[in-house]
C-alpha cells in the first residue's frame, strides 16, 4: 500500500527512506546530461515535456562512527621526597573532564615536597630558647629551600639580604653620632652642673654670722660678695640653658630616629637568627638522611659544607648586631635623659630652686642667720638637680 504522499510522487522517482518533502514541495528531478525532454499532451490539450528523470538516491547504511578521541589523562608526577599527600590540587572541571594542578614541579615533570619541620622540632635542633617570630620564619625558610634544581644560589647567599642592610644600620648611627648635637648638648650640661657646684652654700650657710660689717662691706666692693657671686654665675646659668632649650627641637628628630634605628636593629637580628637556625636544621636534616631528593650525594655535601660556611657568618654578624643594639639603646637613652634635663630640670627645677637661693642670701646679706627650714630646702633642691644633669 502506497501512502497518500506516495501516490502524489511522480514515476520514476524513489524517495529515499528518512527523507521528507518540505511543505508540499515535489522532490527535485535532475535531468541527465544531454537528455531531451519528449512533448506529451495534458488533459487539456497542452502539450509538455516528458523526460526520462535521473533518480537521487541516497544509502540507507548507518554512517560509521569516528574513532573516539583518547581522552586526556592526569599524569602525576614523581614526588621527590616526603609524603605523596596532596601533591595536587583539584580545579574546577571543563568539559567533563577532572583537571589537576601540580604543586612545586621541577625539571623532568617531579614534584618537590617540602622539608616537614614543625616548631617543636626546630627548638629541638638548636637546644635553646628564641622567640616565636624567630621560629615561625626559620619554618618558612626551610619549606621555601630547595635543593634538587640543580642551583645553588640560595644557598650560596644564605642571609646575605640580611648582612646587606647592616651596612644601612652603621650608616645612619653614624650619621646620627656625627651630627654634633649629642655632644655638643653633653658639654653644655657640663658646664651648667660646675656653675651649680661652684655656688658653695655651706660657706654662705654661715657666713652672715661670722662676718663683721667690714668684711662684708669690702666683699662687696671686690665683687667676692655672695650676691654678686650668684648673680654672676646665674647668668651664665640662663645664657647655657637658653642654648639648650634651642637645641630641644633637634634632640627630639634624633631621638626620633634612633629609636626607629633600635627597632630597624631587632628586627634585622630575628632575620639573622632565623637563617642561622633554618640553616642549621637544613644541614642535620640533609646528613641524618632523612632528606631523600635526587641531588648527588657529593653536589649535597658541598650544598652543606657552603651552609655551614653562611651560618658561621651569620653568626659573626649576629654578634655584631647585639652589639650595634646596645650601643643604639644607649643613645636613646642619653638623648633622652638630654630631653628630660632641659624640659623639666633646667626650664622648671632651676627657676625654682632661684628663688629659694634668693632668700638665703637675702638673710645673709642682712646679717641675719639664715632659717633652717628654708636652708634646708635649697640644699635638698640643689643635690636634685646636681643629681639628675649628672652624665
Amino acid at each position: 500500500m502506497k501512502t497518500p504522499e506516495e501516490k502524489n510522487i511522480p514515476s520514476g522517482v524513489i524517495i529515499t527512506p528518512g527523507v521528507k518533502r518540505s511543505g508540499g514541495t515535489e522532490p527535485k528531478v535532475l535531468f541527465p546530461k544531454g537528455s531531451k525532454a519528449k512533448n506529451t499532451e495534458t488533459a487539456s490539450g497542452g502539450q509538455t515535456d516528458e523526460v526520462q528523470p535521473k533518480v537521487l538516491t541516497f544509502s540507507t547504511t548507518a554512517p560509521k562512527a569516528m574513532p573516539a578521541q583518547p581522552q586526556p589523562q592526569a599524569i602525576s608526577p614523581k614526588v621527590l621526597f616526603g609524603k605523596p599527600t596532596n601533591v595536587t590540587h583539584p580545579i574546577a572541571p571543563q568539559d567533563g573532564l577532572q583537571l589537576v594542578k601540580p604543586a612545586v614541579i621541577l625539571r623532568n615533570g617531579m614534584i618537590r615536597r617540602r622539608i616537614e619541620v614543625t616548631p617543636y622540632e626546630l627548638r629541638t635542633t638548636i637546644a635553646g630558647l628564641c622567640e616565636e617570630a624567630v621560629v615561625q620564619k626559620a619554618i618558612e625558610l626551610v619549606k621555601t629551600t630547595n635543593l634538587d634544581d640543580g642551583r645553588d644560589e640560595k644557598v650560596m647567599s644564605w642571609g646575605s639580604d640580611s648582612q646587606r642592610r647592616l651596612s644601612s644600620l652603621l650608616d645612619e648611627e653614624t650619621r646620627i653620632v656625627r651630627s654634633g648635637v649629642i655632644e655638643a648638648s653633653k658639654q653644655e650640661i657640663a658646664e651648667i652642673f660646675e656653675i651649680l657646684q661652684s655656688l658653695d652654700l655651706e660657706s654662705i650657710s654661715t657666713g652672715g654670722a661670722k662676718e663683721g660689717l667690714l668684711t662684708s662691706l669690702l666683699r662687696q666692693v671686690r665683687g667676692d660678695d655672695p650676691i654678686t657671686r650668684f648673680d654672676a654665675a646665674y647668668q651664665s646659668l640662663q645664657v647655657t640653658v637658653k642654648k639648650l632649650e634651642a637645641r630641644l627641637p633637634e634632640l627630639q628628630t634624633l631621638r626620633g630616629s634612633a629609636q626607629t634605628l633600635v627597632s630597624r636593629t631587632k628586627a634585622l637580628g630575628l632575620e639573622v637568627e632565623a637563617a642561622m637556625i633554618a640553616g642549621k636544621y637544613l644541614t642535620d636534616y640533609v646528613r641524618s638522611g632523612k632528606y631523600s631528593g635526587e641531588g648527588e650525594s657529593v653536589r649535597l655535601e658541598e650544598q652543606m659544607k657552603t651552609l655551614d660556611q653562611r651560618v658561621e657568618s651569620l653568626a659573626s654578624t649576629q654578634a655584631t648586631l647585639k652589639m650595634g643594639l646596645l650601643q643604639r639603646e644607649f643613645l636613646v637613652q642619653t638623648m633622652a635623659h638630654i630631653i628630660d634635663c632641659v624640659q623639666n630640670t633646667l626650664l622648671v627645677d632651676i627657676p625654682a630652686w632661684r628663688t629659694t637661693y634668693l632668700c638665703v642670701l637675702s638673710a645673709i646679706s642682712a646679717g641675719q642667720q639664715p632659717d633652717s627650714s628654708v636652708f634646708g630646702q635649697l640644699m635638698e633642691k640643689q643635690n636634685k638637680i646636681l643629681e639628675r644633669i649628672k652624665i
